[in-house]
């Protein structure tokens, strides 16, 4: 289900954007929402912050430093073995897993 802002945001883009738009290929529709995003939402002063999304987008580049080399993990691998009773654990605390995998070493990802 859709958050508050969420619907406000479809809401937005239906009213400002797409009643307006006749879609004949998606290719164009890209081009014509991104149009649409650079010269009128990104232009419009936001009714919180008071500031031009566009305004504030530069301000905010000259801050930000540029992305890692390397991909950063989302995720720690362990592996660990399941005991008898299918649980195993990880850092003291104890998790089951499907009786299959009973007396198995598995791969756990933890996020």
């Amino acid at each position: 289900m859709f958050s508050l802002s969420k619907r406000r945001l479809i809401k937005y883009l239906k009213r400002g954007f797409l009643y307006a738009q006749p879609i004949t290929d998606l290719d164009s529709f890209n081009a014509a929402v991104l149009r649409w995003c650079d010269e009128v939402a990104n232009e419009k002063e936001h009714g919180t912050t008071r500031e031009v999304a566009s305004g504030r987008l530069a301000d905010e580049r000259k801050a930000l430093g540029p992305l890692p080399e390397q991909p950063v993990p989302l995720f720690l691998q362990v592996t660990r073995r399941v005991r008898k009773d299918s649980t195993f654990v990880f850092e003291t605390n104890q998790y089951s897993a499907p009786h299959a995998y009973a007396r198995k070493t598995v791969t756990v990802r933890v996020f």
